[in-house]
């Protein structure tokens, strides 16, 4: 017949359409959904469990900071995901209410972080969406360096998410973030991050306390 290669042609396109309808409802509906690990911030902050947490982490790290050791002895401390995500959804916004020039490049934005071994991974909830960006650390040429990877928006992975989630630390676009290895103390004392390193749940990270002496002397 000699309408058939024309018939066969349109239902081609038909059946190319719909698939296509068919797969962008599908994205639409993965980018609508929560990603894995992914809590309510709401939720965290109504956990009668989360105000405790959130100060143990601060006291706990201060002490950690503080504490007279041995001369350039090493040492560790494991930060758990889920008192990180307490801090956030509790302690930030105090932190803010009472110290309105507390640096915090997301306003707005609702963070939260999951750990997995040998990735840390971003989650920013904004406009509807969260955005996610698994993020690398190492410490390499006196630098904490943080290495984008993968991003998502919902469920959905795809390229833009992770530079969209990056963008929002501080606006920028660059591959990488750097952050300082050395944090002087009161006493004289320098705290060097040597190793950071992402375990199941938490984030280890070593450190090098420097007595006053040997920090003035750059050793």
């Amino acid at each position: 017949m000699r309408g058939s290669p024309m018939r066969r042609a349109g239902v081609f396109l038909l059946v190319a359409g719909a698939a296509l309808l068919l797969f962008a409802a599908a994205g639409l509906i993965l980018a609508s959904l929560p990603p894995r690990g992914w809590q309510d911030p709401l939720q965290i902050a109504a956990d009668p469990t989360s105000a405790d947490r959130a100060r143990s982490l601060e006291q706990n790290l201060a002490a950690a900071v503080s504490r007279i050791r041995e001369p350039n002895a090493r040492w560790a401390v494991r930060i758990h995901a889920h008192d990180v995500n307490a801090w956030l959804a509790v302690r930030l916004p105090q932190w803010r209410s009472h110290d309105p020039s507390f640096a915090w490049p997301l306003e707005g934005v609702a963070a939260e972080v999951r750990c997995d071994p040998g990735c840390m991974t971003l989650l920013l909830e904004t406009g509807g969406r969260i955005f996610s960006c698994d993020v690398v650390p190492s410490v390499e040429g006196g630098a904490v360096r943080l290495q984008p990877a993968r991003g998502a928006i919902g469920r959905l992975p795809v390229p833009s998410g992770g530079a969209i989630a990056w963008r929002f630390l501080d606006g920028e676009t660059a591959a990488q973030k750097q952050l300082p290895t050395l944090h002087p103390l009161h006493d004289g004392r320098t705290v060097e991050i040597c190793a950071v390193d992402v375990v199941d749940g938490a984030i280890e990270i070593e450190c090098i306390t420097r007595s006053a002496a040997s920090a003035a002397d750059g050793r």
